[in-house]
């Protein structure tokens, strides 16, 4: 992905909208962000259940 220009937050979101991959916003400029791997999805899921059990906690 190449835009030719800086993008501003409004102009990313737009854009942003009709990409397949995500992208995110570096200096102005989009750049793709690769798909996750398997260790990305183990590390989510760890902080899930983390959260999960503070805010749990913190309930009662």
């Amino acid at each position: 992905m190449s835009i030719a220009h800086r993008l501003n937050f409004e102009e990313y979101l737009n854009h942003a909208r009709s990409m397949k991959l995500p992208c995110e916003l570096v200096d102005g400029k989009l750049v793709d962000m690769g798909l996750g791997t398997v260790r990305h999805g183990a590390i989510a899921k760890f902080l899930e259940q983390v959260f999960e059990g503070e805010s749990d906690r913190t309930l009662y």
